[in-house]
């Protein structure tokens, strides 16, 4: 029954949990320094961002749930650091080393399935090099082997769950019928569990959603640039600046919080979200200002 299946997945959460807190307890870290309180974003996390002896709040997820959390904490004034996704551009610029770019690009893209943040979303190829970049990349993601991540000879998994696996297709076949050229994989694979093969889209548009939004799967949704300042502007159109990559010797000027910049002599500013470009570690800091008054009657503000 319904009923059954959700007792059990909830007594699957509690164990997950309590074996993660006796590793916990095992390890090193001073007792009491971690505390594990599982629940929902609408019922623990809420308790967690109002409560007046919660210095700081952390979060990694959606716009929605970072919405959520920044508004319960301002009912404290409480610090809060947001990661909340990301849609990185890759500019290939004429001077870049194509191989070691597409080497890259594809082992970043493909990390568990797709499914991280910083990974390489959007690829604007300079069109002198297209053809040569599209025929390397097509070739290395074809090369690829789908399937158990324990098995060595696996380059990459499954897709968390059928919802996010039918998110990715449907983004792939509105790009297709939007103009875009498939010219690898755009289907879900035909065997158990939630697979998605290894795609390469071509000549997306830039409105697409497949562009526009985070994908969170292994495709590579592919387009050209013509004039470099033109294509900072397009890599910039975006409302999720978690990172970016460039292949080249140019300066970059990318508005996202982590820049990699390869082949290059310039760098990137780092951080865990956009605004800001702060270290990440700062914001778990609580910096003072102190004043010695060394000579007590002589000391003013």
């Amino acid at each position: 029954s319904n009923e059954k299946k959700k007792k059990e997945k909830k007594n699957k959460k509690k164990t997950k949990s309590a074996t993660t807190h006796s590793t916990v307890r095992a390890s090193t870290i001073p007792a009491g320094l971690i505390q594990i309180v599982p629940g929902t974003g609408e019922t623990v996390g809420t308790q967690l961002a109002q409560h007046k002896d919660i210095q700081l709040i952390s979060l990694t997820g959606s716009m929605r749930a970072g919405k959520a959390v920044f508004e319960n904490a301002a009912s404290t004034v409480k610090k809060v650091n947001l990661e909340l996704g990301g849609n990185a551009p890759v500019i290939v610029t004429p001077n870049a080393n194509i191989d070691k770019a597409v080497d890259y690009i594809v082992t970043a893209r493909i990390k568990n399935a797709g499914q991280v943040c910083t990974c390489p979303e959007r690829i604007f190829v300079h069109e002198d090099i297209h053809d040569t970049f599209v025929d390397k990349v097509t070739e290395k993601m074809k090369s690829l082997t789908v399937g158990d991540p324990l098995d060595d000879k696996t380059d990459f998994g499954a897709i968390i769950n059928k919802t996010q696996l039918n998110s990715i297709d449907d983004k792939v076949q509105a790009a297709v019928q939007n103009g875009a050229v498939l010219l690898l994989g755009g289907h879900i694979l035909d065997r158990p569990g939630y697979f998605y093969a290894p795609t390469v889209l071509d000549h997306v548009k830039q409105t697409d959603a497949v562009f526009k939004e985070e994908i969170f799967g292994p495709v590579l949704a592919i387009t050209t640039y013509q004039n470099f300042e033109q294509v900072i502007d397009d890599a910039n159109d975006t409302n999720a600046g978690l990172s970016s990559y460039i292949f080249s010797n140019e300066k970059s000027s990318i508005d996202t919080g982590v820049t990699f910049l390869i082949e290059t002599l310039f760098l990137g500013a780092f951080s865990y979200f956009k605004n800001g470009k702060r270290h990440g570690i700062l914001l778990y800091t609580s910096m003072k200002l102190i004043f010695f008054a060394l000579e007590a009657e002589r000391f003013i503000l």
